[in-house]
């Protein structure tokens, strides 16, 4: 570009000093050629510069996915137990997944285009199934084969019950004969999103999935049934697993609220906001502003749904150091103690985690949660585990978790 530039301005010089006329000597057309290889080749280093940026910003994700991906990578431990199971621990965490490692390589194997031998041992599927009675879960398709037990909310079961939902991935060339009926065998997985488990079950108890499934219904209809006979010895005769779950979920989520109010900020205030007098408030003291909250007694009634009663007493009156109450009643009205408000950075994602349930007695259920936390400074897995104590009737969590 500043060739053709200097070719120019020499060319006019030359023009000038010689008297020559402009329609003797310049040509217009070359110059307006000349012009536009200007703006090309301006155009070009824009693009070239573009490209160079964007490939820039390609490396910089790449090199911080390897990095997150290598950190990751370290943290996991893997062990193998008695049982042959493969336990993937998170260094520092109790967070554990396990997989039964004999039935796991079956997969990998069927799936190496090296393994030869096993060609003909699994014709690929993959769909969506629900078990439509009780059947075993096999470590090889045949009658004869070691059962693997299956774990639901960690009990462990001889076999899928009735409304399981499971993950069909293959199934065998050939069908099998059992009781005067033939089908084939299916490669599957089961998750309870905690432990995930493969095997083979055989075909004639398990169906497509699809909206006319009534494997929710079917399910807890196999659980009532267990409880009723005494199969499940440790869970009350009242209760429902997956009522139980449905409980558990509840109360983790109006723990996360209580976080929100209680730990990492408070509820909205206005110091000038006047009291019910129309007097000017001068502190600490101001009344809440909330829909959620209008008065004491509505936070009182959302901490005694929430806590075991002898927590939610202190929350409610000696939660902040000193032994003083954050929130106050005052003539009925939700005041607040300006001394304590305040917010802190916290990044734990109650909208996205998993529990497990065991332990299950008639008034007490151990449950841990199983989260990740978005700090920036330490991107960690969290592992945080609570007890759910049944008060009058009602499960409560023992305290707050965060």
């Amino acid at each position: 570009m500043r060739k053709h530039t200097l070719q120019i301005c020499i060319f006019l010089c030359a023009l000038f000093l010689t008297g020559c006329s402009s329609d003797e000597v310049i040509d217009a057309e070359m110059l307006l050629s000349m012009q536009k290889e200007n703006e090309s080749l301006i155009q070009e280093k824009k693009e070239l510069e573009n490209q160079l940026k964007e490939l820039s910003n390609s490396y910089t994700e790449i090199k911080l996915a390897n990095e997150r991906f290598v950190e990751e990578i370290e943290k996991l431990e893997v062990k193998i137990d008695e049982e042959n199971n493969i336990i993937l621990e998170i260094r520092n965490e109790n967070f554990i997944m396990q997989e039964q490692l004999a039935a796991k390589n079956l997969v990998d194997n069927y799936d190496s285009a090296d393994n030869t031998e096993n060609e003909d041992k699994l014709v690929n599927e993959k769909w969506e199934a629900v078990t439509n009675e009780r059947v075993k879960l096999r470590l090889e398709p045949t009658q004869e084969a070691v059962t693997i037990d299956v774990n639901y909310l960690n009990l462990h079961f001889s076999s899928f019950l009735k409304g399981t939902k499971l993950m069909v991935l293959g199934r065998s060339p050939q069908k099998d004969k059992f009781n005067n009926i033939e089908n084939y065998w299916y490669y599957v997985q089961y998750s309870n999103g905690i432990v995930t488990q493969y095997g083979w079950v055989y075909g004639e108890f398990i169906q497509e999935l699809n909206i006319e499934s009534n494997y929710v219904s079917d399910f807890k209809e196999e659980i009532n049934w267990l409880i009723t006979i005494g199969e499940l010895n440790d869970v009350s005769s009242s209760e429902n697993l997956a009522d139980l779950e449905e409980e558990v979920n509840k109360l983790i989520k109006r723990n996360a609220e209580a976080i929100d109010i209680f730990k990492t900020s408070t509820l909205i205030f206005d110091p000038e906001l006047p009291d019910s007098d129309g007097v000017k408030l001068t502190g600490p003291e101001y009344p809440v502003i909330s829909n959620r909250f209008k008065s004491f007694e509505d936070l009182e009634t959302f901490l005694y749904s929430t806590y075991v009663k002898e927590y939610a007493d202190h929350m409610l009156y000696t939660w902040e150091q000193g032994n003083e109450p954050l929130y106050l009643n005052v003539d009925g009205q939700l005041y607040i103690d300006s001394t304590y408000a305040g917010a802190r950075g916290y990044y734990v994602d109650w909208n996205n985690y998993t529990i497990e349930i065991s332990n299950i007695s008639e008034n007490q259920v151990d449950v841990k949660i199983f989260l990740v936390n978005y700090d920036p400074g330490s991107y960690d897995y969290l592992t945080i585990e609570v007890k759910l104590i049944k008060q009058s009737g009602e499960w409560l969590l023992e305290e707050m978790v965060w």
